[in-house]
């Protein structure tokens, strides 16, 4: 009798130990190691503190007479980053993932985009920069994957990462005027 109660209660907690590890393994596959935040969140990803601040999609950017039109569509993304730790640090660029697994990087040959974060980006000990980047991806709703610096010979599932949601439904102008 005793031996049966407790093989129940060992097999109770087995069951139970799966039921909840299984869910939690496939979110974690799903993302790699990365988990999701919103809009506007601050997301700490090693000794950097990402946040989206706004994003809006255009059919087309306009520096003076000049018009770039993209092959899909531009997403331009609004963040901040802050560098929270004690050492100077680069801050390495960032990308969109699509729900399929797509992945588009940010377009830095674009001129002219207003408040642009340059590609090269380096922060001081408790320095912040604000500022744009900018996409070419169909329009739908993305994650944008910010990423820890890591060695150049780093596996990148190695780093650590996050996903910020930047969903669907933005502002869609079809035009702005840009910076020359």
């Amino acid at each position: 009798m005793i031996g049966e109660q407790r093989l129940r209660r060992i097999a109770v907690a087995a069951f139970a130990a799966a039921v909840i590890w299984l869910p939690l393994s496939c979110q974690r596959k799903a993302s790699g190691n990365a988990r999701v935040w919103r809009m506007g969140e601050q997301v700490k990803v090693g000794p950097l503190i990402y946040s989206v601040l706004e994003a809006e999609w255009h059919a087309d950017l306009r520096a003076g007479d000049k018009q770039v039109v993209p092959q899909n569509r531009f997403l331009m993304v609004r963040l901040s980053v802050t560098n929270s730790g004690g050492q100077p640090v680069s801050v390495p660029g960032v990308s969109l993932e699509g729900a399929g697994g797509e992945a588009y990087y940010e377009q830095t040959e674009v001129e002219g985009v207003p408040d642009r974060l340059p590609p090269l980006r380096h922060l001081a000990p408790a320095e912040t920069i604000v500022g744009r980047v900018l996409f070419d991806a169909p329009q739908n709703a993305y994650r944008l994957r910010v990423r820890e610096e890591g060695e150049p010979d780093q596996p990148e599932d190695k780093l650590a990462a996050a996903l910020i949601d930047i969903p669907l439904n933005l502002p869609s102008p079809l035009s702005i005027p840009v910076k020359q």
